[in-house]
C-alpha cells in the first residue's frame, strides 16, 4: 500500500491518539483492499481516502457502529475505533458519500494550520 500526503500541515492533537487513529484507518484501508491512501488537510477537515472497495450505501450508516463489522468481519472495529479517537479530540467523523473511488473518511473540527496559509 502506498501513502500520499497532499500538502503540509500541523494539527493540534494528542500525538499518541492521533497515531492510533491513523493506524486504525490505514489498517482498515489495507483490509478493504486499498493500494493507495491519500491524506489531506484543508484547514478544518482531515480527509483520509483509500482506493479500496466502496462501502455499499445501505451499509455506510453502520460503518461507525461497534455492533457492525462493515464492510466485512476483517474490518472489525477499525472505523468505530477511529471515530472514538477523533471524538476524544472534539472532532466529528463521517464517510464521504460523494467519494466513489473507495472509502474517504472526513474528520472535521480539526484545529491546525496548513503550510502556506
Amino acid at each position: 500500500m502506498s501513502l500520499t500526503i497532499d500538502g503540509d500541515a500541523t494539527v493540534q492533537a494528542d500525538p499518541d491518539r492521533l497515531a492510533e487513529l491513523f493506524e486504525a484507518v490505514f489498517e482498515f484501508a489495507s483490509v478493504n483492499g486499498a493500494e493507495r491512501v491519500t491524506v489531506e488537510y484543508d484547514g478544518d477537515t482531515l480527509g483520509i481516502a483509500g482506493d479500496g472497495d466502496p462501502i455499499p450505501a445501505d451499509r455506510r450508516g453502520d460503518a461507525m457502529d461497534y455492533n457492525a463489522a462493515v464492510p466485512s468481519a476483517e474490518a472489525r472495529m477499525l472505523l468505530p475505533n477511529a471515530q472514538t479517537l477523533a471524538t476524544v479530540h472534539g472532532w466529528q467523523t463521517s464517510l464521504d458519500p460523494e467519494y466513489d473511488a473507495g472509502v474517504r473518511l472526513n474528520i472535521t473540527g480539526v484545529d491546525g494550520e496548513a503550510a502556506g496559509r
